[in-house]
């Protein structure tokens, strides 16, 4: 059994969420532009892509108009509506504990995910924070992974699980070379399967622990 030694989070809805501000500022662009507006749960089954994988499809040529008037009104909201998923924070705590190195890679915005990161007071867990517009492409190309382990020390692909809700997510963690874990209650569909499946961050509190506990025996 080969334990982690490095985790790489995806972001919403894996360690947060805050799928009101999200929805609230893609329908004020899709308003706008006289486009029909959708659902939180609409909006939940897009977010495996980021804005700019997205808005081309939707707006075509003036997505970087709509792209402003969702910023603008995403960032009114968002801070105030943000939410730690539940058992987060405890589970960030007992990584950090057991000295695994933690890392987010999410297709949010860069600067708009580290600024919820510092709201959450969690910024000294994580020793990189890459979002969406830091690199040259956004997941899941292995890029973004690359940029998270920057500056770590060398740990075999093994060691590396990069944990998330989305197919996006296992199929970065797979183009990385990483071990693929999927935290979501219900099944997806993917054609990259998953090393583990937990439910939420308590589950994978829980397959941590038993596996550092196996180890011990």
């Amino acid at each position: 059994m080969i334990l982690p030694r490095v985790i790489i989070f995806d972001w919403d809805d894996t360690l947060a969420e805050n799928w009101s501000a999200l929805t609230y500022a893609c329908n004020t662009a899709l308003s706008t532009f006289g486009i029909p507006e959708i659902t939180q749960e609409d909006m939940r089954a897009r977010s495996s892509k980021s804005l700019r994988q997205q808005f081309p499809e939707i707006f075509g040529d003036r997505w970087l108009e709509a792209q402003t008037l969702f910023y603008d009104a995403y960032e009114k909201r968002h801070i105030d509506t943000l939410q730690a998923r539940p058992g987060a924070a405890d589970l960030l705590r007992e990584l950090r504990r057991r000295g695994i190195r933690m890392a987010i890679v999410s297709n949010k915005n860069g600067d708009i995910l580290r600024r919820e990161v510092s709201a959450l007071g969690w910024d000294t867990y994580f020793s990189h924070v890459i979002g969406a517009m830091d690199a040259p492409e956004d997941k899941p190309d292995p890029i973004v992974v690359k940029m998270a382990m920057e500056g770590m020390p060398e740990t075999p692909p093994e060691s590396v699980w990069l944990v998330g809700d989305q197919p996006s997510d296992l199929a970065c963690a797979h183009n990385s070379g990483c071990l693929p874990v999927l935290m979501n209650p219900g099944d997806i569909e993917s054609p990259i399967p998953p090393a583990h499946h937990v439910p939420d961050c308590d589950g994978l509190k829980l397959l941590i622990a038993r596996m550092f506990d196996t180890i011990c025996l």
